[in-house]
Parts: C-alpha cells; sequence; structure tokens
C-alpha cells in the first residue's frame, strides 16, 4: 500500500506533528513512505496508516515502558529493526498531551544528534555553517580557538566574548552550533537570543 500526503490520514497526522514541534515540517515520498523532516533533519515517518517516530537516548526508555515496538523492514530476506517506534493507534490523536511531548522530544534528539555529527566532522570554526576565516579570528583573539570551545561556551557567551553589537553574528553561531543556516532561525528564536545577550554578562 502506497503512502501519499493527500490520504486524509495522513494529512491528519502531518498536523498533529506540526503542533507537536511548533514548526511546519516537510514531507519527502519515497518507496511508498512518507518522510517528516523539518529543514533536513529527519525524526518520523508514515507508512501503511502507521506513524513511526525517532527514539533518542533520552526517550527510547520511555517507548519501551510503554510497550511500543520497533518498526523493522526485510531487507533481502533479512528483517532489518530500525530507530524508530511505531505509535500504536490509541496513542494517535489531536489531544493526546503524551504523543506531543514525545514527537517533540525526537525532532529534538534528531537537532542534537546532527548538531554533534556536525561538530564532530568539523576541525575549525570557520567550517562550521555560517562562519568565515574572519569569524575564526575573531574567536581566536578573544581565546576560543576550538569548536569544542565554541559548543561549550554556547551561542549567547561566545557572542559576548567578541565584544561587539551585531545580532546578525550572534544568529549565525547559533545555527553554527545547530548545524543550520541561520535564516532558519525564527523571529522568536532570534528575538529570544538577542534578549538573551543584553541581559547576559560574561565573567
Amino acid at each position: 500500500m502506497n503512502t501519499s500526503i493527500h490520504d486524509d490520514f495522513v494529512r491528519d497526522t502531518i498536523e498533529i506533528v506540526n503542533r507537536a514541534v511548533g514548526k511546519q515540517v516537510d514531507v519527502k515520498q519515497a518507496f511508498g513512505t512518507a518522510a517528516i523532516h523539518v529543514d533536513g533533519i529527519y525524526f518520523a515517518s508514515i507508512q501503511n496508516e502507521l506513524l513511526h517516530i525517532r527514539s533518542g537516548n533520552e526517550d527510547k526508555e520511555l517507548f519501551e515502558k510503554l510497550g511500543w515496538e520497533k518498526r523493522t523492514y526485510q531487507k533481502k530476506h533479512i528483517q532489518v529493526t530500525t530507530g524508530y517506534y511505531t505509535v500504536p493507534s490509541q496513542y494517535l490523536r489531536p489531544q493526546s498531551e503524551l504523543l506531543r511531548d514525545l514527537i517533540n522530544q525526537s525532532y529534538l534528539s534528531a537537532c542534537k544528534d546532527r548538531e554533534n555529527q556536525t561538530i564532530e566532522k568539523t576541525e575549525r570554526v570557520k567550517d562550521l555553517p555560517n562562519l568565515s576565516l574572519k569569524i575564526e579570528r575573531m574567536f581566536k583573539k578573544a581565546g576560543i580557538t576550538t569548536v569544542e570551545q565554541l559548543r561549550l561556551a554556547g551561542s549567547v557567551y561566545a557572542y559576548l566574548r567578541l565584544n561587539i553589537d551585531n545580532p546578525e553574528i550572534l544568529w549565525r553561531i547559533e545555527g553554527a552550533l545547530r548545524g543550520v543556516h541561520y535564516s532558519t532561525l525564527s523571529i522568536e528564536e532570534r528575538q529570544l537570543l538577542s534578549a538573551k545577550a543584553q541581559q547576559a554578562t560574561w565573567w
């Protein structure tokens, strides 16, 4: 059975996911599956009127306590177990707070994994998304010389170390640590970062 984004079940389920993560999700269809992602970060899928959500280290134990089963499929006569759990039909309701929390946690875990993968693969600050050799040199003068130091400082305090007044640089740093382009940050996220920078002090 093919899964189409025009199916009522798929549309209703995507709306539940939208509300859970607080963002408009995108859907990519392939091999009868509707893969759900935000900015290329995949964390859920729909197939045969079943929703599967990705598990992270933080929520894996909860999925298992609930008795949810991992999605499996056959590949060359071998059963493959994925890192996605199948949501039982009784939980698949718009008013289910537990489902919304688990979907949101799944998305956040996927974002965290993307962030860690980006940092692990990157040796220099200038190679992070949104950053440049000029910004790397600014960080070096401020005492931040490695990607790990930047990650530990976090976007707000790393920005404060630069001692400049340029909110776009703050947004660029936040995007770099998330592994995404800073233009994907919402207006609310940008305003919150700017407010934190204004209120914080470096010691």
